[in-house]
């Protein structure tokens, strides 16, 4: 998975002039007890509300390049709405001192959504159900990340026929020190014009 998402190319390739494969936080992060970090996060649209709530975002790992885009001024959204906060193409490209200090300490939250175009009305309708099956997007690499990190929490957001690729046996066996509750969510009950577009959170 690491090599088909990108994740092994040399991360001294020219397109990593406009889409680093790492960036250090601009500004100070802001005094929290509570930390949050975004796992497959894009331009951290969930982490606005753990920020809200208090939490101190301390990075983003984002193996999708069109998120890490720098302008022509060396703007990047996620970089402007967390100040403070690092921005990494994946685990290999975290700085060292970064992922000491993410390693040694206790995270309170994850907060991610992976890849779900495959399982949209519009994808689905050129898609046979063996396709489906066989293609879990990037959702084992948020819950490899989860693993590996072990934050207290996580939510990640994705759609409900996800579990048709990646059933939720998968998810207890790939995460088994979690207590893992799915809930399903109508978007139209939250200012969406479509009736039928629903949301998975799986928190754990």
């Amino acid at each position: 998975m690491h090599k088909e998402l990108g994740l092994l190319t040399n991360p001294n390739s020219s397109k990593y002039n406009r889409f680093p494969v790492w960036t250090d936080g601009k500004g100070k992060l802001p005094k929290s007890d509570l930390t949050a970090i975004g796992f497959t996060s894009g331009v951290g649209s969930m982490l606005i509300g753990a920020k809200n709530a208090g939490f101190a975002v301390l990075g983003n790992i984002e193996w999708r390049d069109y998120y890490r885009l720098m302008d022509e001024e060396g703007r990047n959204t996620f970089i402007e709405n967390f100040p403070g906060a690092f921005f990494a193409r994946g685990f290999r490209d975290l700085d060292p001192f970064v992922e000491d200090d993410l390693r040694s300490r206790t995270i309170d939250l994850a907060m991610g959504h992976p890849e779900c175009g495959m399982y949209s009305l519009l994808n689905s309708a050129n898609k046979n159900a063996s396709d489906q099956k066989r293609n879990a997007g990037d959702i084992p690499l948020f819950l490899e990340y989860v693993a590996d990190l072990k934050p207290k929490y996580f939510v990640m957001d994705d759609l409900p026929q996800s579990f048709v690729a990646l059933p939720m046996k998968k998810y207890h066996e790939l995460l088994p020190e979690y207590d893992l509750f799915p809930e399903w969510i109508s978007n139209y009950h939250y200012g969406n014009p479509q009736k039928h577009r629903k949301r998975m959170f799986m928190n754990g």
